[in-house]
């Protein structure tokens, strides 16, 4: 009979994998998230494996692996169409970076391998029976709902900086507070978030924004005093800066928009008082975004400050991109502005929806002034065909855009 705690097809895949490690003389538990989501009666979206084999060991039982960190024991096993992560049980000796151990030490038992983790809530291990093996008390911090470090929180903070944000995105994600002391020590270590590389830190600040309970938590980047530490966020007021922040991301159930990482940093820049796409983007490469997220940012702010101020119009519907508009008018909504204009009615209005439906084209275009080579001419036609087309001006007929080129001046 199939334990309740591991009834998840997710568990029951992987169940082969915790039972081949076995059949050869190894321990293998699922750990991590799995686990505590499990617990919390949340789903789960993937599986970790802690394990007494070395990673040789792991190598040899498994045909199909992958080495993805073997000196810090971890192997991929790729098993049918599935692949998991198998971690070697082990200890770690010296975090001169702060973020990596300079030595690790393979060991067979689970309970010290648990010594290493982060937070109690996220030490738990099931066995392949669905055993639950809980050295730290993370069952009680889970009922009691409590972020709390494993042992001494400033030996966990001083092994790895990131886990102090990473605190606050448990808390933004579970609607948990974060034990005392583990706050304290977090006060006291703020300054070492600086250790971490940016785009981890940018990671752990997406998931706490995009958390469901950011509203109620979101004040603890500022209590806990990691705001002042990240870098461009200390520009305005941090408490007014995190409330419009809060105010903006409410997630209920009957929010539509989505929770892309461009939309959210476009609410952080707004609530940053960066309204010059200059100051957006500087903020936007500091944090080292991608190039398309930098573009969706400068065009979400566009739309909102469009929704704000002077409405959308067809052309704006034709040139943004759907998604986008969809988001912001959904955040419009949600924030209740007094719209003059309706997008979905502009949206079903469009005459065209890309420029491929237009009927015309370059070619199209020299062919009818004789050009024998393409010149900046050509495109400018196209370009106000297309504008003249979309916001009524000009009807899509081959013989109102051929006769718009023959009197083009």
């Amino acid at each position: 009979m199939t334990n309740q705690y591991l009834a998840d097809p997710l568990f029951q895949e992987a169940l082969p994998v915790l039972l081949e490690i076995e059949a050869h003389g190894h321990e293998a538990y699922f750990v991590g998230g799995s686990v505590r989501d499990t617990l919390l009666g949340l789903p789960i979206h993937d599986i970790d494996i802690a394990s007494s084999a070395r990673p040789e060991e792991i190598q040899c039982i498994f045909r199909r692996t992958i080495d993805l960190g073997m000196e810090h024991g971890t192997i991929i096993v790729l098993m049918g169409d599935k692949d998991y992560e198998i971690t070697t049980f082990r200890t770690e000796e010296g975090y001169t970076d702060g973020r990596r151990p300079d030595k690790v030490h393979f060991i067979r038992d689970l309970e010290e391998d648990t010594l290493r983790r982060d937070f109690t809530i996220n030490s738990l291990a099931f066995n392949r029976q669905g055993k639950l093996f809980d050295y730290h008390h993370g069952k009680e911090d889970l009922d009691a709902q409590l972020i709390r470090a494993v042992g001494e929180p400033s030996d966990r903070f001083g092994e790895d900086s990131l886990r102090m944000i990473r605190a606050v995105r448990f808390a933004s994600q579970l609607n948990f507070d974060i034990e005392a002391d583990t706050l304290k020590a977090i006060q006291e270590l703020k300054a070492n978030i600086q250790q971490v590389s940016i785009e981890r830190t940018r990671e752990e600040l997406t998931k706490t924004l995009v958390g469901d309970y950011f509203y109620e938590k979101g004040d603890l980047l500022v209590e806990s005093g990691l705001w002042e530490y990240l870098p461009e966020l200390s520009t305005k007021d941090s408490s007014a800066a995190l409330k419009e922040l809060r105010e903006n991301l409410q997630w209920g159930s009957a929010t539509r928009f989505t929770r892309s990482e461009s939309f959210l940093w476009t609410l952080m820049v707004r609530a940053l008082d960066l309204k010059e796409s200059t100051a957006q983007r500087q903020l936007l490469r500091r944090w080292k975004h991608s190039n398309r997220t930098l573009q969706e940012v400068q065009d979400y702010s566009q739309l909102m400050d469009l929704y704000l101020e002077d409405g959308l119009t067809l052309w704006d519907v034709y040139r943004f991109e759907e998604h986008l508009i969809q988001n912001v008018d959904c955040w419009a909504h949600q924030k209740e502005l007094t719209l003059t204009f309706d997008y979905e009615e502009l949206s079903k209005a469009l005459p065209i929806r890309d420029r491929s439906e237009l009927k015309l084209d370059g070619r199209k275009i020299m062919e009818l002034l004789s050009m024998t080579k393409g010149s900046s001419l050509v495109g400018e036609i196209l370009e106000k065909a297309e504008y003249q087309v979309v916001i009524g001006e000009l009807t899509n007929s081959r013989e109102a855009l051929d006769d718009f080129v023959m009197n083009y001046s």
